[in-house]
């Protein structure tokens, strides 16, 4: 426990508006900062989160991206020469965004890729993890689970979450820095 919230650091609370009904309102997810592991991925180090808090739209040339930063508020700008990608695919269960980040961003702790994630991922079911996340745009809060299932590219957990924690880290707990995936959404049971 104490290992996962030393990485409090590698963590962000987005501040993002969107529509809803029409109307334009504030909301708040979760993203943690990477080093990343994969060489499909052209950059180390970066900001993860979900399409439906960061998308395409917020991720043009010219835009920012706002986020709270151990307990400050920092901005990132999207220029041609930061790299950004972004998927959202229902059918394959993908849902994240990636933005580059350089040593200028002032980024001090970065969470590790587990590299399971992109290969047998069915030796992690019944594993316990934790999750990291921003519930309600409130203060950073821990819940842990165990992974219940794996279906696709999609782990169904049994940790806590609310609104607000999308993009917040899956880790596993018994090696605290390794990221298994990004939260995404809940179910009622």
């Amino acid at each position: 426990f104490k290992a996962v919230m030393s990485k409090k650091v590698s963590m962000c609370k987005i501040k993002y508006k969107t529509k809803i009904e029409g109307e334009l309102v504030n909301k708040s997810g979760s993203g943690f900062f990477c080093e990343i592991n994969d060489d499909s991925i052209p950059f180390k180090k970066a900001l993860f989160t979900n399409n439906h808090v960061l998308n395409e739209t917020k991720l043009e040339v010219g835009g920012q991206i706002e986020f709270e930063y151990l307990n400050e508020m920092k901005k990132i700008k999207i220029t041609k020469d930061r790299r950004t990608f972004t998927r959202k695919d229902d059918k394959l269960g993908m849902d994240y965004t990636c933005i580059e980040i350089f040593d200028a961003d002032e980024i001090n702790d970065f969470f590790e890729i587990d590299k399971t994630i992109f290969g047998n991922k069915n030796i992690l079911k019944n594993k316990e993890i934790f999750v990291l996340q921003y519930p309600k745009g409130g203060k950073l809060k821990l819940a842990d689970g165990i992974i219940m299932d794996i279906l696709d590219n999609q782990i169904k957990h049994s940790a806590s979450t609310l609104e607000g924690s999308s993009g917040s880290p899956l880790i596993r707990r018994y090696d605290n820095s390794l990221v298994l995936g990004i939260h995404f959404g809940g179910e009622n049971d």
